[in-house]
């Protein structure tokens, strides 16, 4: 594998505990490469020891890939690979935890002086469908006892495993859920060095870095160093980000005409009033997610708040303006009280609310906008890419590329509103795309293409040639 050197490590540990597709077909991708590669490699798979899992497992699925795996094998290299079975380990004793009073108690809750909490409350916002967790309403004291006693199972399986076969590198998935935590954790403890599996730019690649990919930090200090490395070779720079934006932000002019049709029918005057604004709405379980150690303080109490502040200073500043709320797409099955919040605030003269399943093309709605405004969505950065004013209301990934305004009070964007165009319009689109380029060049560069998983979209494929 060209992504990392694997030069210092011999003896590498790959832990799983989910078997949905992409995740085991990257995980037993990465022991088959490993292995070609003359390395040792232990594989422990947990997804059925652990009391909360956060997606969907199946034992069955991992033996066959497993099967698969050694078939490909010759024989000095099955010699190097050992599936870890549990009855090797010691057990682990039941743990004890505290109640919960509230959501960002059990948020700041560390155990071991590790911050248990924010992976327990990642979880708990995924499985209760919303990033506001009503306690009457949910049993979460239950599904905080399964969280935590997740990570610290994780945690204390991993340590033991890490203590009998002394590998030199761990290999998971990601790294922020509870039950890919404690195994992180477990690895940090002994100075063992942790890489992370994630999906590629698309279905026929993946990435493997040794950050987590929510570490807001690391993320952009890599995406600063790539950017220098990278800054002379500007028309190879254009040329990827071309392709990646290009692909994603491609409109029609019946696109456009479908958006501008679609406003004109649910304004409340039956036609566009005025100047159109857009907010693009963040996935609202990765922004529950977000751990306080990796990633500066949000700017508003919640992002529901922060689209309140927005519509009172656009009232304030241009009655006749439109405010077009667009729902991220995967907040299609999420908690009802939470989407009947946004649908209460459809109810506001002149804003429009375009739901989660809504196909209406997004990036028609960003061409026809005067301003995007978002919290910390990619959307805000294809925004900047069109050429749209974008302002960000959350720290977001790519604000050090300055092609956005950080927005950080309701003072600050009352005065934003008030601008002329002249004064925040971006100067110069190229110099826009240019930046642009050097943060899609990031994120596209460090990818490994599948070698034995062929994909057939993004959650189905083929592993050595057979579904497993």
């Amino acid at each position: 594998m060209n992504q990392l050197s694997w030069s210092t490590y011999t003896k590498i540990l790959v832990v799983d505990f989910w078997s949905a597709s992409p995740h085991l077909e990257t995980s037993l991708e990465i022991c088959l490469r490993l292995l070609k590669e003359g390395k040792e490699v232990y594989y422990l798979f947990l997804g059925d020891v652990v009391p909360l899992v956060e997606c969907h497992w199946s034992t069955k699925r991992v033996d066959t890939g497993l099967s698969r795996v050694v078939s490909a094998l010759s024989t000095k290299e099955k010699n190097n690979f050992k599936y870890v079975l549990l009855n090797d380990i010691d057990t682990v004793a039941d743990f004890v935890w505290p109640e919960f009073a509230c959501l960002q108690e059990l948020k700041l809750y560390s155990w071991k002086l590790k911050p248990i909490g924010i992976s327990a409350v990642s979880t708990i916002t995924d499985l209760c469908k919303s990033d506001d967790i009503d306690f009457s309403r949910h049993d979460v004291q239950t599904l905080a006892i399964k969280a935590l006693s997740t990570f610290a199972l994780a945690y204390e399986i991993t340590t033991a495993t890490l203590h009998s076969y002394k590998p030199d590198a761990l290999v998971l998935f990601n790294g922020r859920f509870p039950s890919y935590a404690g195994s992180r954790y477990a690895a940090i403890d002994q100075d063992i060095a942790v890489f992370y599996h994630e999906r590629g730019a698309n279905p026929y690649c993946y990435s493997l870095k040794s950050n987590p990919p929510h570490d807001y930090w690391a993320f952009r200090n890599n995406c600063l160093a790539h950017a220098k490395r990278s800054f002379l070779d500007l028309l190879a720079n254009e040329s990827v980000s071309d392709h990646w934006f290009a692909t994603r932000t491609k409109i029609s002019d019946n696109d456009i005409a479908d958006t501008i049709c679609y406003l004109n029918e649910r304004s409340s005057c039956n036609t566009i009033p005025g100047t159109i604004y857009s907010f693009f709405v963040s996935s609202t379980d990765e922004l529950a997610s977000l751990p306080s150690d990796t990633y500066p303080s949000h700017y508003w109490p919640s992002q529901i708040t922060a689209i309140c502040d927005l519509i009172s200073a656009i009232c304030t500043i241009d009655s006749r303006a439109l405010l077009v709320i667009r729902l991220h797409p995967n907040m299609m099955n999420k908690d009802p009280d939470q989407i009947s919040r946004y649908n209460f605030l459809s109810l506001i003269e002149n804003v429009v609310l375009i739901e989660a399943q809504n196909k209406l093309n997004s990036y028609a709605l960003a061409h026809v906008s005067k301003t995007v405004f978002t919290y910390m969505s990619t959307m805000g950065l294809e925004a900047a890419y069109m050429g749209r004013p974008v302002v960000t209301m959350a720290p977001a990934y790519y604000d050090f590329l300055r092609v956005t305004y950080p927005v950080k009070s309701y003072k600050e964007l009352v005065r934003f509103l008030k601008c002329k165009d002249a004064d925040y319009v971006p100067s110069s689109i190229s110099s826009i795309k240019m930046r642009c380029s050097l943060y899609s060049s990031f994120l596209t560069a460090p990818q490994e293409y599948y070698r034995y998983y062929k994909a057939q979209g993004s959650n189905s494929g083929t592993f050595l040639g057979a579904v497993l």
